[in-house]
């Protein structure tokens, strides 16, 4: 499961979001994290998107700080990007893969904080330390970053260029938040309902979520067996 999905689901007995997400373990390896780590605090991530092999990190191996930011910049009004720059009559409006609906600067930084503010009840309890590290990062740096640009993002000019200004100084961060939201994969964890407190398990990176009314497969037993001493304590254990 990827993280962005929990922004979508919602309990299916009394429709509540959403969900408390507790992370156990991550199907992405610990090297792809420690990868998108390195390339960002090297800021040499690029806009790629990768449809054959979307977990390879693409970056900009060499070249001045001024040339990887050209690049970057050139790769945003091209639809090969994860972030696309779309000129319109009287806009310019901005989407990637967690953005559908092509929305303006401002409604796109907005997109995204909704989207970390429910992080508040996302946990990471997977033993991966730069799963945790990259975690934390998006958590504290980039949601801090994005909040406080939140006001210059109304006051931007319609266009390309003064868009492009903009996001210089942040688009890392964006790529950042997008490869970690769309690129990187829950293999086990755990869904409660923050409203009836029920638990709904992610296995083999699929949320698995029925009504109270179906009975837990022995699957759901299995699981239940093997990661109990992480459940919430008020959680309601069926």
């Amino acid at each position: 499961m990827k993280i962005w999905l929990n922004h979508t689901l919602a309990c299916p007995d009394d429709a509540s979001y959403p969900f408390s997400l507790l992370i156990f373990h991550w199907e992405s390896s610990e090297d792809q994290f420690k990868n998108l780590l390195g390339a960002y605090q090297a800021s040499t991530l690029y806009n790629f998107r990768n449809k054959e092999s979307p977990l390879e990190i693409q970056t900009i191996e060499s070249g001045k700080d001024n040339d990887t930011i050209n690049k970057n910049l050139q790769q945003l009004q091209s639809e090969t990007g994860i972030i696309h720059l779309v000129k319109s009559k009287d806009a310019v409006l901005l989407h990637d893969a967690n953005v559908i609906d092509v929305l303006p600067l401002h409604g796109y930084l907005r997109h995204y904080l909704d989207i970390l503010e429910e992080f508040a009840w996302v946990y990471d309890h997977s033993k991966f330390k730069p799963a945790n590290e990259a975690f934390h990062f998006v958590t504290h740096t980039i949601q801090s970053k994005i909040l406080s640009l939140m006001p210059k993002s109304t006051k931007i000019q319609n266009d390309i260029k003064h868009v492009e200004e903009f996001l210089i100084p942040i688009l890392q961060d964006l790529l950042f938040l997008n490869i970690f939201l769309t690129y990187l994969e829950i293999e086990e964890g755990l869904l409660v309902c923050k409203q009836c407190k029920r638990w709904f398990p992610i296995i083999k990176t699929i949320p698995r979520l029925y009504p109270k009314t179906m009975k837990r497969e022995e699957m759901d037993l299995e699981f239940k067996g093997k990661w109990s001493k992480l459940f919430p304590d008020d959680v309601v254990m069926d």
